[in-house]
């Protein structure tokens, strides 16, 4: 009972730290032309440094933070590319979320998108929802609503416990309001209004709710 009230708290604290990111990256990250890249490598530093460390696998946080590394390096020296896209296993699930939010940075979301195509379905783990999240944006941007919204609905129907679903209806809300679909999207930020009211994306629900309400009249 006490190594699973540990497990727990660990998972509960990780979730809880990846929000906090979320947040951040969305506060902040105005200056990049794509901001959830900065909410992809905000989650992949926090995530592989406390999810395998978590689980105790030295050896997978270790190439994590080679993973972390690299990524980081990427601006000043893009070779190192190659290096990131070796990663195999944990870290090469990480690898292709910390390449595809690189790819998005420089404005290639093809190649963003197969990037995070060479992860495996499982497991359904954080990193895999943060992965998918990413996709979602990429079809946004791509202004494929349709395949965005999609993948929301899937993520949300999953309901996984360590990936924070405020951002992913918000996320939702605003393709339905890209696509046309006002009225749903409404729907939505009420919902996190209601749900999430003290997050950065219920507070950020609320202006859409007035802006959208104010447009109906």
């Amino acid at each position: 009972m006490k190594h699973q009230e540990r497990h727990r708290l660990k998972q509960d604290d990780l979730a809880f730290g990846f929000r906090r990111l979320v947040v951040f990256g969305k506060k902040f990250g105005r200056q990049l032309a794509m901001a959830g890249v900065v909410v992809a490598v905000l989650a992949l530093i926090y995530v592989g440094i406390q999810f395998f460390r978590a689980q105790g696998d030295k050896r997978e946080s270790k190439a994590i933070g080679e993973v972390i590394a690299l990524r980081e390096s990427l601006a000043q020296n893009p070779e190192n590319l190659d290096k990131l896209q070796a990663f195999k296993g944990k870290a090469g699930r990480m690898a292709a979320v910390a390449t595809a939010s690189y790819w998005v940075e420089q404005g290639d979301l093809d190649k963003a998108e197969e990037a995070i195509g060479r992860m495996k379905d499982r497991p359904k783990d954080i990193i895999y929802y943060e992965g998918q999240d990413l996709l979602a944006q990429v079809h946004s941007w791509r202004k494929n609503y349709d395949k965005a919204i999609e993948i929301y609905k899937a993520i949300l129907a999953e309901n996984p416990r360590d990936y924070p679903q405020d951002g992913v209806l918000f996320r939702q809300a605003e393709a339905l309001e890209k696509k046309g679909q006002k009225a749903e999207a409404l729907e939505l930020y009420k919902k996190l209004q209601t749900d999430f009211p003290q997050t950065y994306f219920g507070y950020e629900a609320q202006t859409k709710v007035a802006t959208l309400e104010a447009a109906a009249k």
